[in-house]
């Protein structure tokens, strides 16, 4: 392990940053700061946050090292740096496990009691079996703790958030979402990576992804609907009372049993929510596009060159 292995430990805070930017890049609201990073990472399908995966390649490298037979010079100079005053790569992955974060401390290999001392000696002389070792110490041990405690954080931060749609993010992404890969067939021109970029903001924001067009961030409310002429609208109008987009709605109940539209509260679940069939999420994902397009294209016109220039995004990043 690199001796500036404790100064990426301590770097958590930036690499969730770095994390968070990638995830606003893929979704399409670079400039949406508002939106909590937590819910673009497990939207994106990513369980760990980057600094936990950090501290999970150090936590293993400290295990790999104490594994090692006595007379290898990486043993040695482990045992050189647990002696050394002040604080070092070891001191700081240590402490690192023993964070109160976790729920429990991790405790290190050698002194953990899913392993035995034949094991750990075994270890120590036997390649395969150190590997064995440590395969058995990241899955069982060290990786649960470290998904615990990120989702841990990610439910406390949204639990009680309700958003404009009813329902809290903790309820709509109670957990990553893993890819699904049915939704790569998904083709509905050049406006398909949009139509999923709009369903994903609005399933963690609640807002207007207006970001997608002619803003920098969502917007809470509109003024008014360019359609219908209601003022002061939130998303769920497109989706449950504007006249001009039930269309939509009539093609989504063909196609998935769905409740009443005047329901806006169960829709919203069905719609944002957890989804076990590729081809329902596909037809979700064209319902909330297509309305939501249909109103942003209308109020929030942007210039010809602009237009042309995402629709050509859009067609790049569908034939990639």
């Amino acid at each position: 392990m690199p001796p500036d292995m404790c100064v990426c430990v301590c770097m958590a805070s930036s690499l969730d940053k770095l994390q968070a930017s990638w995830a606003r890049d893929i979704l399409g609201c670079r400039h949406a700061y508002n939106i909590s990073w937590s819910s673009l990472r497990l939207l994106c399908g990513w369980s760990l946050r980057l600094s936990s995966k950090v501290v999970l390649t150090a936590i293993l490298s400290l295990a790999r090292l104490q594994l090692l037979t006595s007379s290898h010079p990486g043993h040695r100079m482990l045992a050189l740096a647990m002696q050394l005053p002040g604080s070092g790569w070891v001191s700081a992955v240590l402490a690192e496990m023993r964070d109160v974060s976790f729920a429990a401390p991790i405790t290190q290999i050698i002194h953990h009691s899913y392993f035995t001392s034949d094991e750990i000696t075994a270890a120590q002389s036997c390649r395969e079996t150190r590997k064995l070792v440590l395969r058995r110490y990241r899955t069982q041990v060290v990786l649960p703790a470290l998904l615990e405690r990120d989702h841990r954080s990610y439910l406390d931060s949204s639990s009680l958030v309700a958003n404009l749609l009813g329902w809290c993010r903790s309820t709509l992404l109670p957990e990553p979402e893993a890819p699904v890969v049915e939704l790569l067939d998904l083709d509905v021109g050049p406006l398909t990576w949009r139509f999923y970029r709009a369903w994903a903001l609005v399933r963690i924001t609640g807002a207007w992804p207006t970001c997608l067009y002619s803003a920098l961030d969502c917007a809470p409310t509109l003024d008014l609907c360019p359609l219908c002429g209601a003022s002061d609208i939130t998303v769920v109008h497109c989706f449950c009372h504007c006249p001009y987009t039930i269309g939509h709605f009539h093609a989504l109940s063909v196609d998935v049993s769905s409740p009443a539209r005047t329901d806006s509260s169960t829709l919203c679940l069905q719609v944002f929510g957890h989804c076990s069939s590729p081809s329902d999420r596909a037809h979700m994902i064209v319902f909330v596009g297509k309305c939501v397009h249909q109103v942003l294209s209308s109020g929030c016109p942007v210039p010809d060159e602009l237009e042309s220039l995402l629709t050509q995004l859009d067609a790049a990043a569908d034939d990639v």
